[in-house]
């Protein structure tokens, strides 16, 4: 008989501590207790030996740990380190701030060097050679705009017929077009989710380009001209502080689709 009380007593004391709170201080002492709510800055909890008795509250910051009546553990960082680490999210979710960067990119689709090509008389298919774009850009107003200043490549071809004097058709040549533009742009960065950031822009600049034939009964001609470039949506994104990638969709001067990867500094 003696044994099942002891029994009983056993499992009562048992069944106390685990259906309790035990809130573990910084300083080691504990609270036996029962967590009401736990907002952003406090804790509050009523004494486990009188539950029904007022509600206390005592700083996060104070609280080393929290073992709740089911076993589970919730451990409590300073508020030092809690800072901290909300300026480290909220660093790495407008990642990154940079004064500037450089930016090289392969221009697959360049409809002004192919109206340019297609502007020749008697133009016959049209092939686009591969263009690039140098850009310099700077990040102001903490990185909502950006002013760039760019030079752009561009070449395209075309097989054209020749017409002699009389009209008479006597064969096709190849039409290289070469030309190249500098400019400069504004750009409005107005969305950002984690490492990437979307933007639109305009700019403007000098085309320079010239027709080179392959026969030379036909002059080559040289041009010059004024031209604007609207940027629909840019996209950058940071590989990693220093290293991205980027991409422009738009149209003008500098093309239309215009991929590449950039030195952030």
């Amino acid at each position: 008989m003696r044994t099942v009380a002891t029994l009983y007593i056993i499992l009562f004391s048992v069944s106390s501590v685990l259906s309790q709170d035990i809130i573990l201080l910084k300083n080691t002492d504990e609270i036996e207790s029962k967590v009401v709510e736990i907002d952003s800055d406090i804790v509050k909890y009523k004494k486990y030996d009188n539950l029904n008795g007022p509600v206390y509250s005592i700083k996060k910051e104070a609280v080393f740990m929290i073992t709740y009546e089911n076993g589970t553990k919730e451990f409590f960082k300073s508020t030092d380190e809690n800072i901290s680490a909300k300026k480290n999210q909220h660093k790495d979710a407008n990642l990154p701030k940079h004064r500037g960067a450089i930016k090289l990119g392969f221009v697959p689709l360049h409809q002004y060097a192919r109206n340019i090509a297609a502007s020749a008389e008697n133009v016959g298919d049209i092939t686009l050679r591969p263009s690039f774009n140098l850009n310099f850009t700077g990040y102001l107003l903490a990185n909502k705009l950006s002013a760039s200043v760019s030079y752009n490549r561009f070449n395209a071809e075309s097989q054209n017929q020749y017409i002699d004097e009389q009209g008479n058709a006597i064969g096709t040549y190849l039409n290289v077009v070469e030309g190249f533009t500098i400019m400069t742009d504004i750009n409005f960065y107005y969305g950002k989710f984690k490492n990437i950031s979307f933007y639109s822009g305009l700019g403007g600049g000098l085309v320079y380009y010239r027709n080179v034939p392959s026969i030379t009964q036909i002059v080559e001609q040289e041009f010059s001209e004024f031209g604007f470039q609207f940027t629909v949506v840019g996209v950058d994104y940071h590989l990693s502080r220093y290293l991205g990638l980027y991409s422009e969709l738009g149209t003008g001067i500098r093309g239309n689709l215009t991929i590449g990867i950039q030195i952030q500094f």
